[in-house]
């Protein structure tokens, strides 16, 4: 049952609680929606920039990527473990 806004502070008044602990208002923790935002990142805008491009992508198209920045991370003249393996 929801009661019209002059019933529920008649009915606050009867019970002498005060409106918001009445709906259920009153908490320890502030809603989620309430609180503070994260802090900023401290990556690098060009990381953060990278980052949104990569949320947009497929997951074959994050797949291809992964590939790409494992191969450009393989230092000049080392194999990967697959090819050493062929």
């Amino acid at each position: 049952m929801l009661p019209s806004v002059p019933s529920l502070l008649r009915l606050c008044r009867a019970l002498g609680v005060d409106a918001n602990s009445l709906l259920g208002l009153v908490s320890d923790t502030p809603p989620r929606w309430l609180a503070k935002a994260a802090p900023p990142s401290e990556e690098r805008p060009s990381l953060r920039r990278l980052l949104r491009s990569v949320r947009r992508l497929g997951a074959k198209q994050v797949d291809a990527l992964t590939h790409v920045a494992r191969f450009m991370g393989t230092p000049p003249g080392t194999r990967s473990p697959k090819q050493a393996t062929r």
